[in-house]
């Protein structure tokens, strides 16, 4: 009787409205290749998308695009979205998509605005997606850190790729499971000074031995956090997780579906990241300093319009 009812209620739905359900149902069981149990969930639960076929705009879903650079926390925020977001979780894709209508799905992944980098999708690329926010068909979660931290956590990880070499990057190489301490963190910065520096100038020279282009410098790196942080419809600090995961969370759950907010658990691990990492490496290692005393004019007014200072 239930599916008899749903039938009817289509049935009686003028044919724009049947034509704009239709092709969201036929791309996302063809794109996605969904098996039918998961389609049956994610079509009786989420009603897919809920479209306003005379607006071309969502009720309370749109398609989400989860968005960070590396080493800002994104891996983090996804995996507490797809572990807290109920069986909408289904629609959970750990890349980035580019969809021109409202959908159902959840993209996480890195791009950049204006600067090729390996390992973030192009610009060409990443306007489309902001051109899908501004048309109101996506929503856009911005997920950053302080400029510092993520540099030293790009380091340790790139250090890492780069010895690895072509057998490929060593995913779990975080300053938390690299080092056991930060003490340990700044014996490696001081030691190895010549390759921080080059990774943070964004040297060629760093990343000869990977295929591909060179990763962002600390310049463009902030750079492209400004544009980004511009374009986003929410803007959220990875610190934010450290001091409140729940409240923090809230936020999220406000763009991706307002009505889970009172069933949503209170639950949220934190991550394993401090805040400050850069304050201690500061202390520790004259050269660090040197070199954040040293950050561009230009640099710095773009670290202030994120909220934060050397």
């Amino acid at each position: 009787m239930a599916f008899l009812r749903r039938v009817l209620k289509f049935a009686r739905k003028p044919p724009r409205a049947q034509i704009a359900i239709l092709r969201v149902y036929s791309a996302v069981l063809q794109a996605y290749a969904l098996d039918r149990s998961q389609a049956f969930v994610a079509l009786a639960v989420h009603r897919l998308t809920r479209l306003n076929p005379f607006r071309g705009k969502v009720s309370s879903n749109s398609t989400i695009y989860v968005v960070g650079l590396f080493g800002s926390g994104r891996m983090y925020l996804g995996d507490v979205i797809r572990n807290h977001i109920g069986e909408r979780a289904v629609y959970y894709r750990d890349e980035l998509r580019h969809e021109s209508t409202p959908t159902s799905m959840i993209y996480c992944g890195h791009m950049t605005l204006r600067h090729v980098s390996t390992g973030l999708n192009p610009p060409e690329f990443a306007s489309r997606i902001v051109e899908s926010v501004r048309s109101g068909a996506g929503r856009m979660i911005f997920i950053y850190r302080h400029p510092l931290d993520s540099l030293l956590t790009n380091w340790v990880w790139w250090r890492s790729n780069v010895r690895a070499g072509a057998t490929g990057p060593e995913h779990g190489a975080f300053i938390s499971s690299s080092f056991k301490s930060l003490d340990a963190l700044c014996e490696i910065v001081e030691q190895e000074w010549a390759s921080f520096e080059a990774f943070a100038m964004g040297d060629p020279a760093f990343f000869a031995d990977v295929p591909g282009a060179c990763f962002l410098s600390f310049a463009e790196f902030v750079e492209e956090s400004v544009l980004l942080f511009e374009q986003a419809t929410l803007r959220l600090p990875f610190e934010a997780f450290m001091t409140n995961p729940y409240a923090a969370f809230v936020k999220v759950i406000d763009v991706i579906s307002p009505e889970m907010r009172l069933s949503c658990t209170s639950h949220i691990a934190r991550p394993q990241s401090k805040p400050g990492t850069h304050l201690f490496v500061m202390k520790s290692v004259p050269r660090f300093n040197e070199f954040v005393n040293g950050i561009g004019t230009e640099t710095k007014r773009l670290m202030l319009k994120l909220g934060y200072r050397n």
